[in-house]
C-alpha cells in the first residue's frame, strides 16, 4: 500500500462537497454543547461522535482545556489499530504544532481499497491552538477524501467554538455556582487520588480551581509540623522550588499558616477594604505578580491544618467579600481529602516516619505523660549502662588448617605413568593417587628370576656330584637372587601410589610430570587428613593482651556464615607475625563438636573470642577510649 500527500488549498478537479455526511455530526455537536456538564465532557464527546460518524478505524485527541489534558482514543471495526498508531501520532503532533490540516491517501496497486489518514488542530475562543484530533478513515476516491478532510475541518471548527462558549459561560458564572461547582467534585477527586496519590490529587485541585474561579493562578501546600510544602501549582507539570515565584508562593503560605486565618492583599490597597490586609511576605508575592490580587486559605480539620490553597487573580479583579466567604466555605472539605488521600496512598516507610514525628512532638511537649516516661526510661538506661556488665566479645579473622600432613614422596627413580587424583580432591585411605612405570622393574624382576632358576640348578648339581663346598656357596647365591626378587616385587606394589589417610589433597606436584622420570623421594602429594583440622585465629595486637587467657570461641565460616561452631583454644604461638601488613598474634583453636564434613583447608571466616564479662560502658566505648590513650596521653 503506498500513500501519497493529499494538497489543502484544493484540487481543481474536485467537486465542492456538500457537506451532506456532517449534518448529523454538526446537530451532535450543539446538542452536546448545551448538556456538556464540562469543558473536558464536551471535548471527549464529540471526538467520540466524530470518530464515530466517520467510521474511523482509529482516532486520537490530545487537547489542554480547562487547565487539564485530555487525550482519548478509539477504534472501530475489526482492523487491528495498532498498524495506523506510529502514523496517526505523527500527524496529530504535526497538526498541533503546525496549526493547520493534513492529510494523506493511501491505497494498494491490485486492490481497491484506499484510506485516508486525516488531522487537523483545534483552538479555543481566542483562536490559539490547545490540541488537535487526527484519525483514520475509509474512502472511495481521492475526490472523496478531499471532501472528508473539508467536512473534518468544518467539525473541528465547530468543535473550537463550542470549547469557546463552554469557557466563556463557566466564567461567567456567579461565585456561589461556581464553588458548588468545586465543592461537588472532590468526592471525585479523592476517589481517584487514593489510587494514584497525594500529588496528583493537589494537580486535580488546583487546575479544577483554577477553571471554576478563572483566576490566574492556584497553588496548595501541604502542612507539615510548621511548614508548607508547595505539591502543585495550577498549569505546571513539575517545580522548581529555587525558582523566585515558587518560593515566593510557598513563603506566603507558611505565612498564612502562621497566622491562622485567610489573608488577602488586594490590588487597590485601600485601607477601608476590611478584606485587604498589610501581611509583608503577601506583600512581596503580589509585587512579583505585578500587583494582582492575592490571597491564601487554610484548609482547617478539628486536628489542625491540612493545607493551604493560595489564590492569585486575574489583573484588575479583586475579591468581594461574598465571594471570598463562598471560595472558603467551598474549599474546606478538600482539608479531609486531603489528609485522607496523604494517609490511604502512604508507604509503609512514610507511616513510620510520620509515627516517629508525632512521638517526638509529643515527647517534647513539658505536660506530656510520654515525655515523663521517657525521661524514666532514659534515667534507668544510664543506670544500667553505668553499672551493668555484659560479655566482652572480640570478632577475629580465621581460617581452615589441617593440623597435621601427609607428605608422599617417589618410593623409587621412575617416571610418571598415569595421575587420577588433584590438588583439592578428596580421598579415602588406601585409595590409588598415581602409577609409576614399572617396565624397567618388571624386565629386572624377571632377570632376577631367571638368576635364581639357574643357581639353583647349579647347587643341585654340586650336591649331587659331592661337592659339598660348591654347593654351600651357590646356596648364598641363590638367597642374593631371592633378596633381589623380593626387592623389585616391593617396588612393584610401591608403584601403585595410595593415600595412607582419609583427607584432601592439598598440593599436587606431579600432575603437569607424567612422563618424566622422578628421582627417589621426590614430592609427589601432600594430604592433609579431615579428621584433623584445626582452626587458625588471627588476633590483632591491640586486643591480643585482652583475651590471652581466653578459652572459648565461636566459629562461622564465609561458606556457610548462619552454622556457628563452638572451638576451645589450645595453642597460642609466643611470637607476633605480620601478614597483610597487620600485626597479628596467631592461636590454634579445635571444634568442639569433632570434625565437620564440609570444612575444607583454606576456608576462610571470622571466630568471636569469649574474653569474660565487662562494664557495658566500657565495651561499647572501648574503641573511643583506645584512640584517647594513643593520642591523647590521658
Amino acid at each position: 500500500m503506498t500513500g501519497a500527500a493529499i494538497q489543502q488549498t484544493g484540487n481543481p478537479r474536485a467537486e465542492t462537497p456538500d457537506f451532506s455526511r456532517a449534518k448529523d455530526i454538526f446537530a451532535q455537536i450543539v446538542s452536546v454543547a448545551q448538556s456538556a456538564p464540562s469543558t473536558t465532557d464536551f471535548v471527549r464527546l464529540v471526538f467520540r461522535a466524530v470518530a464515530s460518524n466517520y467510521k474511523a478505524v482509529y482516532a486520537v485527541m490530545h487537547v489542554e482545556v480547562a487547565g487539564r489534558v485530555v487525550s482519548d482514543d478509539c477504534h472501530t471495526g475489526t482492523q487491528d489499530p495498532a498498524l495506523w498508531k506510529t502514523k496517526t501520532s505523527q500527524f496529530l503532533t504535526q497538526a498541533q504544532v503546525l496549526s493547520k490540516p493534513k492529510a494523506k491517501l493511501f491505497e494498494a496497486k491490485d486492490v481497491s481499497v484506499r484510506i485516508a489518514l486525516l488531522s487537523c488542530p483545534i483552538a479555543d475562543g481566542e483562536g490559539k491552538t490547545i490540541g488537535a484530533i487526527a484519525m483514520v478513515v475509509p474512502c472511495k476516491t481521492r475526490e472523496d477524501a478531499h471532501e472528508q478532510l473539508a467536512e473534518f475541518r468544518a467539525c473541528t471548527s465547530a468543535m473550537s467554538a463550542g470549547i469557546g462558549l463552554l469557557t466563556l459561560r463557566q466564567h461567567q458564572q456567579p461565585a456561589s455556582a461556581q464553588t458548588n461547582d468545586i465543592s461537588g467534585n472532590i468526592g471525585t477527586l479523592a476517589t481517584v487520588s487514593q489510587r494514584k496519590g497525594l500529588h496528583e490529587l493537589a494537580f486535580a485541585i488546583t487546575n479544577t480551581l483554577r477553571s471554576k474561579l478563572g483566576c490566574e493562578q492556584v497553588a496548595l501546600g501541604r502542612v507539615h509540623g510548621k511548614r508548607a510544602r508547595l505539591l502543585s501549582i495550577s498549569g505546571f507539570d513539575k517545580l522548581s522550588r529555587r525558582s523566585p515565584g515558587v518560593a515566593a508562593v510557598a513563603d506566603a503560605m507558611e505565612e498564612c499558616l502562621d497566622h491562622g486565618s485567610t489573608v488577602v492583599c488586594q490590588s487597590t490597597r485601600d485601607a477601608k477594604d476590611p478584606l485587604d490586609s498589610d501581611f509583608r511576605i503577601h506583600r512581596a508575592w503580589q509585587a512579583e505578580a505585578q500587583g494582582a490580587t492575592v490571597a491564601s486559605i487554610p484548609l482547617a480539620t478539628p486536628t489542625g491544618i491540612e493545607a493551604v490553597i493560595s489564590i492569585r487573580l486575574m489583573p484588575g479583579k479583586q475579591f468581594s467579600k461574598d465571594e471570598l466567604a463562598a471560595i472558603e466555605k467551598a474549599v474546606e472539605p478538600y482539608a479531609l481529602a486531603i489528609g485522607l488521600v496523604d494517609r490511604a496512598t502512604r508507604s509503609l516507610v512514610g507511616h513510620a516516619v510520620a509515627s516517629a514525628h508525632h512521638t517526638a512532638r509529643d515527647f517534647v511537649n513539658p505536660a506530656s505523660a510520654a515525655r515523663r516516661l521517657g525521661c524514666i526510661a532514659c534515667c534507668l538506661g544510664a543506670y544500667w549502662f553505668a553499672t551493668a556488665s555484659i560479655p566482652f566479645r572480640v570478632t577475629v579473622p580465621a581460617v581452615v588448617t589441617p593440623a597435621t600432613m601427609q607428605h608422599m614422596v617417589a618410593p623409587f627413580d621412575a617416571p610418571v605413568a598415569e595421575i587420577f587424583v588433584g590438588a583439592g580432591d578428596k580421598v579415602t585411605q588406601g585409595q590409588l593417587l598415581c602409577k609409576l612405570d614399572t617396565r624397567m622393574i618388571e624386565i629386572q624382576r624377571a632377570e632376577a628370576d631367571a638368576n635364581l632358576k639357574s643357581v639353583s640348578m647349579q647347587a643341585d648339581i654340586a650336591r649331587a656330584a659331592g661337592e659339598l663346598a660348591r654347593a654351600e656357596q651357590l646356596s648364598a647365591d641363590i638367597g642374593v637372587q631371592e633378596a633381589r626378587r623380593a626387592m623389585f616385587d616391593a617396588q612393584l606394589e610401591a608403584a601403585s601410589v595410595r593415600s595412607p589417610v582419609d583427607g584432601v589433597v592439598m598440593i599436587d606436584t606431579v600432575s603437569d610430570h607424567i612422563g618424566q622420570m622422578l628421582a627417589v623421594g621426590a614430592p609427589m602429594f601432600q594430604i592433609a587428613p579431615t579428621d584433623s583440622m584445626r582452626i587458625e585465629l588471627e588476633v590483632a595486637e591491640s586486643v591480643a593482651a585482652r583475651i590471652h587467657t581466653a578459652k572459648t570461641a565461636q566459629f562461622s565460616s564465609s561458606a556457610m556464615p548462619e552454622e556457628h561452631y563452638a572451638m576451645a583454644i589450645n595453642h597460642r604461638l609466643p611470637m607476633a607475625e605480620v601478614r597483610n601488613g597487620r600485626t597479628v598474634f596467631v592461636s590454634y583453636a579445635e571444634i568442639e563438636d569433632g570434625a565437620v564434613d564440609w570444612l575444607r583447608p583454606g576456608m576462610k571466616g571470622v571466630a568471636r573470642v569469649d574474653a569474660g564479662e565487662r562494664k557495658a560502658w566500657w565495651v561499647v566505648l572501648r574503641k573511643a577510649i583506645d584512640f584517647a590513650n594513643m593520642r591523647l596521653w590521658l
